[in-house]
């Protein structure tokens, strides 16, 4: 690593998408990557919990086999695509070197992936983290990155996100175009906030039981017919028939795909629609991973999975808290890389004008898409050990 030609990039729009001006050199290459179709793509927008991703796969794709995990930092055993950064070596040339299956990090929106990942239908696994802790985890982030553009202050980089003159654009438009995609591709579309959450009761967004966790669709202005307006409590009927009944019809649509379906109120409003669930914590996240992956594992190898890869353990494993990259590349001492790993930070960073404007403007852009997240966990939720 040539450290003399480390340089705060500058944003450069690649196809309508703001790139660094160092990865547009490379990414006709990038463009004509051939996958193995056992390759693994990790699709998220940036700092929406990409490295905990990449360490969960790895580890599943080991058979929870951690010590096979702890052999080189994520970076080389997960390489970044589109990476191609002075004095770095790329990120194809990284993949040269490793053999299939192997772990693909990518921050491409859907339409600039490699169309190879789409024609040999290589599994996908998108994670999508709420705005708001994204753009704060993503200011502190280009705080200490030496090879990002300078954020600014917050206010202005808040403006930045808000207008998508980030790396990578518009928040929005990243996590709608992936989730408008997941029925058409092997994808699975998975929540920052799920694998946050411990607890028992009440869940969100994520499904695998088809009868627990199935969301119920309600139909939307305009979309007469394209789902039921479902009540809350389980032992309601809706013209006659009961709610356990209208699960099993939405679940057995042929026209739905296999994956997170939105839950909407009876209002159409665009609030969480809560149904009694099991347990939803990184185990059962992690599960649904390696189901997703086709890869059997036991109650003994999910376990080691979900110790090896929480955030406490993680921010202490040098294999994935780029402790071994230099500080002229990522400086600590302004923000850890793995800083808090929580849900609700934001509120310690928004004004409540802010987030007046934040939640106007994001209402305005979210319009019409059936895709909700969770700002804020129940007390207690926020999973760290």
């Amino acid at each position: 690593m040539d450290l003399s030609v480390i340089r705060k990039s500058q944003l450069i729009p690649f196809r309508g998408v703001p790139l660094p001006n160092y990865f547009l050199k490379n990414m006709e290459k990038v463009g004509e990557f051939e996958a193995d179709k056992t390759d693994v793509l990790i699709a998220t927008y940036p700092k929406a919990g990409t490295t905990w991703m990449q360490e969960i796969v790895d580890c599943v794709l080991h058979g929870g086999d951690v010590r096979q995990c702890e052999q080189s930092p994520i970076h080389y055993r997960s390489p970044f695509l589109e990476a191609s950064y002075p004095g770095i070596r790329t990120g194809l040339e990284l993949l040269a070197e490793i053999p299939s299956p192997k772990p693909i990090k990518t921050h491409l929106p859907f339409q600039l992936i490699p169309t190879s990942f789409l024609q040999k239908q290589c599994k996908i696994i998108y994670c999508a983290r709420n705005a708001k802790d994204n753009v704060v985890s993503s200011f502190h982030f280009d705080r200490m990155s030496k090879l990002k553009p300078d954020p600014g202050p917050w206010e202005e980089f808040l403006q930045k996100f808000l207008t998508g003159n980030v790396m990578y654009g518009l928040w929005h438009d990243h996590v709608k175009g992936w989730w408008e995609q997941r029925g058409n591709f092997p994808i699975l579309y998975m929540f920052y906030e799920d694998m946050k959450e411990v607890k028992t009761g009440v869940g969100g967004h994520n499904v695998s039981d088809p009868l627990t966790h199935t969301h119920c669709r309600s139909t939307l202005p305009g979309q007469a017919g394209s789902g039921l307006d479902i009540p809350h409590a389980p032992s309601s009927t809706i013209s006659g028939r009961t709610y356990s009944h209208c699960i099993r019809k939405l679940w057995n649509t042929p026209s739905l795909p296999n994956w997170p379906v939105l839950l909407l109120t009876k209002s159409k409003s665009a609030s969480l629609f809560h149904c009694p669930v099991s347990q939803q914590d990184p185990r059962r996240e992690i599960k649904r991973v390696a189901e997703f992956l086709g890869k059997e594992l036991g109650s003994k190898e999910l376990d080691t999975i979900v110790a090896h890869t929480s955030f406490n353990a993680m921010k202490l494993n040098p294999m994935t808290n780029h402790s071994n990259v230099p500080l002229d590349v990522l400086d600590q001492r302004i923000s850890s890389f793995m800083r808090k790993g929580i849900v609700g930070d934001w509120k310690t960073h928004f004004t409540v004008a802010q987030n007046q404007m934040f939640e106007e403007d994001y209402c305005r852009r979210m319009v019409g898409s059936t895709l909700r997240f969770r700002t804020e966990l129940s007390p207690g939720d926020n999973c760290l050990q």
